[in-house]
């Protein structure tokens, strides 16, 4: 508590003061929705896939690797900005159940 008065907490994408995520970046998160290509993850639905000749079977992520998204990544990452594991956990609270099964790689 003392530590929060003496340095608030900043969003980790824009550096707002009040938050690990402020709402604003929170809403700007590129979710990704249910239209997508079963084998590599990207929206809509694969002509030339991407992943087509790669060593798995599917893919699955709840954002795009864009907005916000690169932000918190490097925070957790290369600040080491454990706070950042919260919203990125989160968002994969979000996965399908065949991404938590036995064949899955994390």
């Amino acid at each position: 508590m003392l530590r929060a008065l003496l340095a608030p907490p900043a969003c980790l994408a824009c550096g707002a003061a009040g938050a690990d995520l402020c709402a604003t970046c929170r809403r700007a998160l590129p979710w990704l929705g249910a239209l997508r290509c079963a084998r590599c993850g990207l929206p809509g639905r694969c002509g030339r896939c991407p992943a087509a000749a790669l060593a798995f079977d599917a893919a699955w992520a709840p954002v795009a690797y864009a907005g916000t998204v690169p932000a918190l990544v490097a925070a957790l990452k290369v600040r080491r900005a454990r706070r950042a594991a919260e919203p990125m956990v989160a968002a994969m609270a979000r996965a399908p159940a065949w991404v938590c099964g036995p064949a899955a790689v994390l």
